[in-house]
């Protein structure tokens, strides 16, 4: 090897001994190849021992990278690899030793255990006065997640737990019994894997310079050095995890529940439920139609033409548009008095209660069809038989992928239509409409409840057919066509419905599917959704149109509409279609303030969480907690998080407000919030501590063991810190003490 050695190169042979999987071989491949490597990688990829002893002759590049030049000597390091078994002879590669590197794991305690039992007395058997340099390997160990570590492990490999690391005080008091100095080295990070090697080299070349005094280049060689501690990352926040939105599903699934329907279209004898807030805010040609005044037709009997569309008689009409038919007689006001109905009426966001009055249009009027009527059974047009259910299911292929909760038309239940002409005095109008040929009031009763109730009765003409229409009722609900569903049905009479009510997307998907460009519907489905919440807003949020229920909170009251609380709220669903006392009621009380409600009504409806102050996130957190909204609390704990994030650019001080958070967030399962102000107190410890101990003491055992494991900088920093601190005022004292290089000492 002398032979191989460069000119005016200094060759120093480093052997690498210690215990098997301390990381030896791994430490070695890393100074030689330069190279980083993930943990992933590390546990993927398997090294075999000994890797570096012929590697320097094979490979020019790794003969390259040995060469370095410590204190202004150029050296070519050569590192020897060895096995860790103890019982194995390693007497060949100790010879001509110029240095030993002895490693061991500081996640292993029997490693460190033998360095004084096996290794140091077998190295100075074979190499009685070569230095020693101690390294601790897997320095990464101290501050990684040993959880995750030990999945990437494997279930076959002793898992690490954290009773098993070492800290680094006691590594030093072992390098301090043998004499060596001691280094931490992680091939993670790459910390301290050019130091260790380094001031081995410094080690090996202060040994040389006893016997090759003559070299000047070596007396510039300093003793090792002191290496300074590892701060740990910071811990990173933790990352908000949202759930996946049901907005899609909720409004699907009011399609098959007609316990909260305010709105029957009879076709061809079939009653098909449908609900108001859905089909205004799609169908333009339906909002025309809901919003008509109906002042002058009250006292107006349904007409023949009516009364044969609901028994599938008939024929259309020709006209294309919304014509008037004028009326002869008032409303009897005894005749509503006799269903004792309490009556919601809701225009443009007010509210007003008692008898309807004589004149109103039907955006005022039609909110008596959501109340329940007490009047006895009368008799029925017709229900539904199982020939009609299978003429308005059509020769429909089987659906697939349906979402959660959606029911089966087969399994659907129809509502009971009482005779109009029973309930005379009841408005209603004749319409002069391609789709539509009346309109009008009547009490209807409910399949699900049993209870009767007036609601909106649409007849619809006999030419369109009950499975095109239930299409286009589908598209009104979901914004989507199955064409794998209705199969048999005409996509020419699908196209022509949606022409005559205005529904634009549905025709250019049905001539997508015509033309085998199916794909093409997900970014009308898209859009229709945006269009929709935003009718949704503009329509009954702002203006508060067609609302049946009143929430009263703290400091005021906010128009609702059941259908939409019972399809996006599993709790509303349960109180408002139950048996409990509020199904009936059209006023609920709400322990909150106004505001919050109207940001969680806006959540409801749009399935967007509205931009909040974090005071005000908090009180929306609640609240979505008290309804069971796991959703819209992973929206409150992103939006406060980003507020937070933006302060802390901003350079505000938001420690107090993070204090206040811990406990209010854990009562109210904001668990995610609550991880993120534990994660930021650790991360900030020192100073919170200072100024907010007794708060931080409130969080109870569990966050202040948490906050102890995750306080940043931990506290074997702090300590190592302490020691090098003092450690390096103490050398550079000694040094000043020490005589001049060069200056005779005289002995008497």
């Amino acid at each position: 090897m002398e032979n191989e050695r460069p000119a005016q190169q200094a060759l120093v042979k480093c052997v690498v001994v210690g215990d098997n999987a301390v990381g030896k071989t791994r430490l070695i491949v890393a100074r030689a190849c330069d190279a980083k490597v993930t943990r992933t990688q590390l546990m993927a990829t398997h090294i075999p021992t000994v890797w570096a002893i012929d590697q320097y002759r094979l490979y020019p590049e790794i003969q390259e990278r040995a060469r370095d030049t410590v204190d202004g000597v150029d050296v070519s390091l050569r590192l020897w690899d060895t096995f860790g078994d103890h019982h194995k002879d390693r007497r060949f590669a100790y010879g001509r030793c110029d240095v030993v590197l002895l490693c061991f794991s500081i996640a292993k305690p029997l490693s460190l255990k033998h360095i004084k039992t096996v290794w140091f007395p077998e190295i100075r058997r074979f190499c009685p006065r070569t230095p020693i340099v101690m390294c601790g390997c897997q320095n990464d160990l101290r501050f990684a997640n040993l959880d995750e570590i030990n999945k990437l492990r494997g279930l076959l490999t002793k898992p690490i737990h954290e009773n098993d690391i070492i800290p680094p005080y006691d590594c030093r008091q072992v390098a301090k019994e043998i004499g060596a100095p001691y280094y931490e080295t992680s091939i993670i990070t790459f910390y301290g894997l050019r130091e260790v090697f380094d001031n081995a080299v410094r080690a090996a070349l202060i040994s040389r310079r006893h016997t090759r005094f003559w070299m000047s280049s070596l007396r510039k060689v300093q003793k090792p050095l002191l290496q300074q501690p590892f701060l740990p990352p910071k811990p990173e926040p933790p990352n908000i995890s949202i759930p996946r939105s049901t907005f899609r599903e909720d409004i699907w699934s009011l399609l098959d529940n007609p316990c909260c329907s305010d709105v029957v279209f009879a076709i061809r004898g079939i009653l098909i439920p449908a609900h108001r807030v859905c089909l205004v805010a799609s169908c333009p040609v339906l909002y025309d139609i809901f919003m008509m005044d109906f002042s002058e037709k009250i006292g107006t009997s349904p007409t023949k033409l009516d009364e044969e569309m609901l028994q599938g008689q008939g024929t259309p009409s020709d006209a294309g548009e919304i014509k008037e038919n004028p009326t002869k007689q008032s409303m009897e006001k005894e005749q509503i008095k006799e269903f004792d109905v309490d009556v919601v009426m809701t225009t443009a966001g007010t509210s007003s209660w008692g008898t309807p009055p004589a004149t109103i249009t039907a955006a005022q009027r039609l909110p008596l069809e959501g109340t329940v009527a007490n009047f006895p059974a009368s008799e029925v047009v017709r229900t539904p038989s199982s020939e009609d259910s299978m003429e308005l299911l059509g020769a429909c292929a089987p659906r697939t992928q349906q979402p959660a909760g959606h029911v089966q038309d087969s399994d659907r239940h129809f509502p009971t239509l009482h005779s109009p002409t029973e309930f005379y005095g009841f408005p209603g109008r004749k319409l002069d409409h391609r789709a539509f040929a009346s309109i009008h009031l009547q009490p209807v009763e409910n399949p699900v409840s049993g209870n009767p109730s007036i609601q909106t009765v649409v007849t619809v003409q006999p030419h369109i057919s009950p499975a095109v229409f239930q299409v286009c009722l589908e598209y009104l609900y979901t914004g989507a066509f199955d064409h794998e569903k209705w199969i048999a049905i005409s996509l020419q009479e699908v196209i022509n419905l949606a022409e005559t009510l205005q529904l634009e997307d549905l025709a250019t998907m049905a001539n997508n599917v015509n033309n085998g460009e199916a794909y093409m519907n997900g970014m009308l489905i898209s859009q229709f959704e945006r269009r929709r919440s935003g009718r949704f807003r503009e329509l009954f949020l702002q203006k508060g149109l067609f609302s049946d229920l009143m929430i009263c909170t703290e400091d005021g009251s906010v128009a609702a509409h059941k259908a939409l609380l019972m399809a996006r709220c599993d709790m509303m669903h349960a109180m408002l279609g139950g048996n409990f006392k509020e199904s009936t009621c059209t006023m609920i009380p709400m322990p909150c303030t106004k505001s919050c409600f109207q940001s969680v009504l806006e959540y409801l409806y749009t399935d967007q969480c509205p931009a909040m102050k974090p005071s005000e996130c908090l009180h929306a957190i609640e609240l979505a907690n008290f309804l069971c909204l796991p959703h819209l609390v992973a929206l409150c704990e992103d939006n406060m998080i980003r507020e937070f994030n933006t302060a802390l650019e901003k350079e505000r001080d938001i420690q107090e407000d993070v204090i206040n958070l811990l406990n209010v967030t854990k009562m109210h399962n904001a668990y995610q919030l609550h991880e993120w102000c534990l994660t930021y107190i650790a991360s900030n410890f020192s100073e919170v501590s200072k100024k907010y101990g007794k708060k931080m003491h409130e969080t109870g055992s569990e966050g202040m063991q948490y906050l102890n494991k995750k306080r940043w900088p931990p506290l074997w920093y702090l300590k190592e810190k302490d020691y090098y601190d003092k450690a390096k005022i103490d050398r550079d004292s000694n040094e000043q003490a020490s005589p001049r290089k060069g200056k005779r000492k005289w002995v008497l």
